[in-house]
C-alpha cells in the first residue's frame, strides 16, 4: 500500500495514529500482579462540585434555609452520623465509607480561591497560586512528581490521562504521557485509511509512520510531533498486553468504561503510576437536582465497581483515588434552582490504604466569606499528605513548601485506623 503525503496529513498524523492502531490491542489473559506499582487515580469534577449536597450537614437548620428547594431532608439522605450524611444517590460510595475505604475532606481550597473556573482549575493542577487562567509554561504538580521521582525508566503511559488533551497537572520536563480522549479509542477501527477488506495494509502504514517519525532530531514544534509520535507507537505496544475486563459490573457511561480500562491498565503491570480522568458537567446554575444526583450516581457507581474489580484482581492496596473539583458552590440557591460558583469544597479519597472517615470540621454555616464556605484546609495538605504517607517520597520537591499532613493515609507498616 503507498500513502501519500495528502493522505497521511488528511487523517491528522500524529494526533489521530494513537486511535487508529488499536482494534487488536484487548485480547490477552487476565493479569493479576499484587507486586504492581502503585498507581494514584485522579478524578477531576469539573465544574464546580457542589459539596453541600454531596457531604451533606444536614441538621443545620441554616442549611435548609439557604437552600428551600434544593436542600436534601432526612428521607432523601444517607445518614453517617448525627452532623453528616451523603445524598441520596451515593450509595456505593456510603459502602465503601462503612468499610473505612472512604475519607472526605471539608473545607477545601486555598486563600486567593476567585471563584474562576480557569484560574481556580490551574492553582489546583499546578499547586501554585500565582498560575493564571492561561499558565503558560508552567509545570503541573504530578508533572513535577514525575521529574523528581519517575524519569527514571518512565515510559510513554507512566502518566495516562482520558478526557482530552494532557491536564496541565501532568505536564511534566522529563515524562511525556499518554492522552487519550475517551476509552472509546481503543476501539476505533482502521478503516479511516485502511482497506477493511486487505487487513495486511497495517503493516505498511505502521512502518511509513515509524518512518516520518523516526527522522533525525528538529528544533521546536516538529520534534514534538515525532516525540509525540514515538510516545504514541510505545502506547500501543504497551497497551498489547492488556487482559480481558473482570465481571466486576460497571455502569454504562463514560466513567464506568474508562475506570473499567484502568483496572486492565494496573492489572497489567506496564509501568502507568498516574492516571487523570476528568468527569463534566458539574457546574449547575441551573435545575440542579436532577442533573447532581445523575451524576454523584455515576461517579459512585463507577468508582463502587472499580474498586471491586481491583479487590478481585488482588490489586486493591496499590491504589489510591484522589477526587477533586475547583471550587464548591455558594451557600445560598439562585432564582434557576442551581447554585453559582463558590470557594471551599470538599474532596475524597478511596483506597484501602486510606483511612476513612470526616476530615475538618463541619461547614459553619454561620460563619461565611460573602456567602460561601471557608477554606478551612489548603489542597496542597491532601497532595502532601498522598505524597508522603502513601507514594512514600518526599513532597517538598514538588509542592515547593510545607503543607500540613492531614493523616489520612495508612503508612507503609501501619495497622489501619478508621476515624469518625
Amino acid at each position: 500500500m503507498t500513502i501519500s503525503r495528502r493522505e497521511f496529513l488528511k487523517v491528522g498524523g500524529a494526533g489521530i495514529s494513537v486511535s487508529l492502531l488499536f482494534s487488536d490491542l484487548l485480547k490477552g489473559d487476565l493479569i493479576a500482579n499484587p507486586s504492581a506499582r502503585k498507581i494514584l487515580v485522579i478524578v477531576q469534577l469539573a465544574g464546580g462540585n457542589d459539596s453541600l449536597n454531596t457531604f451533606i450537614p444536614y441538621t443545620d437548620r441554616r442549611y435548609n434555609q439557604a437552600r428551600p428547594t434544593l436542600a436534601l431532608h432526612d428521607e432523601a439522605v444517607l445518614k453517617v452520623d448525627d452532623r453528616f450524611a451523603f445524598h441520596s444517590s451515593m450509595q456505593p460510595l456510603k459502602e465503601l465509607y462503612d468499610q473505612g475505604r472512604l475519607a472526605f475532606v471539608n473545607g477545601v481550597g486555598f486563600p486567593s480561591l476567585d471563584r474562576s473556573h480557569f484560574r481556580c482549575r490551574n492553582v489546583w493542577q499546578t499547586a501554585d497560586e500565582s498560575a493564571g487562567p492561561a499558565a503558560k509554561g508552567q509545570l503541573g504538580w504530578l508533572g513535577r512528581y514525575a521529574d523528581a521521582y519517575l524519569s527514571s525508566g518512565a515510559t510513554a503511559v507512566t502518566t495516562f490521562a482520558v478526557g482530552g488533551r494532557e491536564p496541565l497537572g501532568l505536564t511534566s520536563r522529563t515524562v511525556s504521557g499518554t492522552s487519550i480522549i475517551s476509552p472509546e479509542v481503543f476501539s476505533t477501527s482502521t478503516d479511516l485509511v485502511i482497506d477493511p477488506r486487505d487487513p495486511s495494509d497495517i503493516e505498511p502504514y505502521k512502518a511509513a509512520l515509524f518512518e516520518i517519525y523516526g527522522q533525525q532530531k528538529q528544533p521546536g514544534d516538529v520534534d514534538l510531533i515525532r516525540t509525540r509520535g514515538r510516545a504514541a507507537f510505545e502506547a500501543v505496544d504497551l497497551f498489547k498486553q492488556l487482559g480481558p475486563a473482570s465481571m466486576a459490573s460497571y455502569p454504562n457511561s463514560r466513567l464506568g468504561r474508562t475506570l473499567q480500562l484502568i483496572a486492565r491498565i494496573a492489572a497489567a503491570d506496564i509501568g502507568t503510576a498516574i492516571v487523570w480522568i476528568a468527569v463534566d458537567g458539574f457546574d449547575t446554575h441551573g435545575l440542579q437536582a436532577t442533573t447532581h444526583s445523575k451524576l454523584l450516581g455515576d461517579v459512585s457507581s463507577s468508582l463502587l465497581a472499580f474498586q471491586q474489580d481491583l479487590n478481585a484482581r488482588r490489586l486493591a492496596d496499590n491504589v489510591v483515588v484522589l477526587a477533586w473539583s475547583e471550587f464548591g458552590r455558594r451557600v445560598f440557591e439562585n432564582g434557576n434552582l442551581g447554585t453559582d460558583h463558590g470557594k471551599a469544597g470538599t474532596v475524597f479519597l478511596i483506597g484501602n490504604r486510606v483511612k476513612g472517615g470526616a476530615y475538618g470540621d463541619v461547614p459553619d454555616l454561620s460563619d461565611l466569606d460573602d456567602g460561601d464556605l471557608k477554606t478551612r484546609i489548603d489542597f496542597r495538605s491532601v497532595y502532601w499528605t498522598v505524597i508522603e504517607d502513601w507514594l512514600s517520597h518526599d513532597p517538598l520537591p514538588v509542592l515547593q513548601r510545607r503543607f500540613e499532613n492531614l493523616g489520612f493515609m495508612q503508612r507503609a507498616g501501619r495497622v489501619r485506623a478508621i476515624r469518625h
